[in-house]
């Protein structure tokens, strides 16, 4: 444990949670917009009913949607990153041993296909369960045993559903199919509400992480005690029976 390595992440924090509450707001824009693409459709019973004005006002739209929504998701990505790298450091700095994630890792997993379905999600996980305040330096791994909260849990699973949705959208919307660009719609719709309340989970992560970190490191500076060793076996592990 070396408490002069930890790097308090405040203003990294409110940064993260402002593009966070931002990028959730311009999902819900993106549904909006997918809801208005239903209503076109459903005006015509075939593609080429559909006039040259309303194809040209739907197609700016999307494009506008689209490219800031993928400029925001890139900035808010890359500050994630640094973030995550950051809260993985603060972990050990503070005193936990045995995560098998490394600091680097937590944000290299992200852009891994497949492996990036999971991995990161462990990897924040471990960092969740690493910065639990009860658990002394005398025992390292005693974040081990630490319970998941279900905001975690529905964070990484609204994240995985919109990802494979909004994918299949993109990828349905290629046709001119009457049937597909409706079901590639309903799709956007459903797939944009899905990253919005996904957003507003990981803020809730981040700021529950954040909490945590800080109020170990205040107790590993202020209380005594933590420096002192356990009076027994972690709570969060099973006791071992006495020999």
């Amino acid at each position: 444990m070396n408490l002069d390595s930890y790097r308090p992440s405040t203003g990294l924090v409110k940064l993260l949670c402002f593009l966070l509450g931002a990028s959730a707001m311009l999902r819900l824009v993106g549904a909006g917009s997918g809801w208005l693409d239903v209503e076109l459709l459903g005006k015509h019973s075939s593609f080429d009913q559909i006039s040259d004005a309303e194809l040209i006002t739907a197609g700016v739209r999307a494009l506008l949607v689209f490219g800031a929504t993928a400029l925001l998701s890139i900035v808010t990505a890359i500050v994630f990153c640094v973030w995550v790298v950051r809260a993985a450091k603060n972990a050990r700095a503070l005193g936990a041993q045995g995560m098998t994630v490394s600091p680097g890792w937590c944000a290299g997993w992200f852009f891994v296909p497949i492996a990036n379905l999971f991995m990161p999600f462990k990897g924040v996980s471990e960092i969740y369960k690493a910065s639990e305040p009860g658990v002394k330096p005398p025992n390292p791994e005693g974040w081990m045993g630490v319970p998941l909260p279900g905001l975690l849990v529905a964070w990484w699973a609204l994240w995985v559903m919109s990802l494979l949705i909004n994918n299949a959208s993109f990828t349905l919307g290629s046709d001119q199919s009457m049937d597909t660009l409706v079901t590639s719609a309903w799709m956007t719709i459903v797939g944009q509400t899905i990253s919005m309340v996904a957003a507003f989970c990981a803020m809730g992560v981040v700021r529950v992480i954040h909490d945590r970190q800080q109020e170990r490191a205040q107790m590993l500076a202020q209380d005594p005690a933590f420096s002192q060793p356990s009076d027994g076996p972690s709570s969060f592990l099973p006791h071992a029976p006495a020999a």
